[in-house]
């Protein structure tokens, strides 16, 4: 961040953001979906505090106040509550995924650690959470005639070529029937290559143009950092 930055912005704090854990979801929340044996959206991914970074240093141009911000795949939202607690006067931040009880739960203790006179002790009025299955064309209408999203956020999202179809969906909606400002994608390339290959040239066929725009370290495994591009329809 440049010095001219630094006068403007503060830098973002994560320590009063929750992640609840595996055993309170087993306790918890584990009855409400029963098919659903992929517990990894009840933890947080190696490149979630990496990309928080990269949003942290360009938070005057990515996200200015009045911004509208789209986090898909939130798991625990820990980045979208990074995110609603830390930038300055953001219109909205939604939180989505398929188990949003669960999210909400970890909002919500995020929430109630925050001290109120803290800066971002608004964050209740700003973050807020929804049900998104990105397979749902009724969902993908729903959430992306919100609003115009200014900023669509995912982190470590596609690691099963199952998913790739349904994401691909999502963000082709977003960028071009509801017509979002800006997609951010990171993703831990390496971990199934074949479906790193799968997932670009899927979104090519979608006419979606894929281009890097950072790289940033992976938490527990600094060989192989994660690459955070920016996906734009193809013209």
């Amino acid at each position: 961040m440049s010095a001219s930055d630094a006068t403007i912005t503060r830098a973002w704090s994560c320590s009063d953001v929750q992640v609840l854990t595996l055993d309170t979801y087993l306790d918890d929340f584990a009855d409400t979906y029963p098919s659903h044996g992929d517990a990894s959206f009840t933890g947080l991914w190696p490149a979630a505090k990496g990309f928080a970074s990269f949003l942290e240093e360009r938070e005057i141009t990515l996200l200015p106040p009045g911004t509208n911000v789209l986090e898909l795949g939130s798991g625990t939202g820990w980045l979208g509550t990074v995110v609603a607690f830390n930038a300055h006067n953001l219109a909205q931040v939604l939180l989505t995924d398929i188990q949003p009880e669960w999210l909400a739960a970890n909002l919500a203790a995020s929430v109630a650690a925050k001290d109120s006179q803290s800066v971002g002790a608004h964050v209740d009025s700003v973050a807020r959470t929804c049900r998104f299955d990105w397979g749902s064309l009724a969902d993908r209408e729903r959430v992306g005639s919100v609003t115009t999203w200014d900023l669509v956020l995912g982190c470590d999202l596609v690691y099963a070529e199952d998913s790739i179809g349904p994401f691909v969906a999502t963000i082709r909606s977003l960028l071009i029937t509801h017509r979002a400002t800006r997609v951010l994608y990171c993703h831990g390339q390496g971990r199934v290559p074949a479906v790193d290959t799968a997932l670009m040239v899927a979104l090519s066929d979608a006419n979606v143009h894929v281009a890097e725009v950072g790289i940033v370290s992976s938490e527990g495994n600094p060989e192989r950092p994660s690459v955070v591009f920016e996906l734009t329809e193809l013209t």
